[in-house]
């Protein structure tokens, strides 16, 4: 059993409930970024990926208002 990888789930709920109010897209676009980048220089693939998704659904949001 991998504990690392439970102990950054429980990192995840944690930031999802300490973060403020709503943002917008851009801003939790870059955010969500940062944390992907972060997680992937420290050798965490699973948790770079959970991120980059994360990022990657506000990209798409920004992209069909531009539209």
């Amino acid at each position: 059993m991998n504990t690392t990888r439970t102990h950054s789930t429980n990192n995840r709920q944690t930031f999802a409930v300490q973060t403020p109010g709503r943002q917008n897209a851009q801003s939790n676009y870059e955010r969500y970024l940062s944390l992907a980048r972060n997680e992937a220089t420290a050798g965490n693939r699973v948790d770079a990926e959970y991120w980059y998704q994360h990022a990657e659904h506000y990209f798409r949001t920004m992209q069909r208002r531009q539209n």
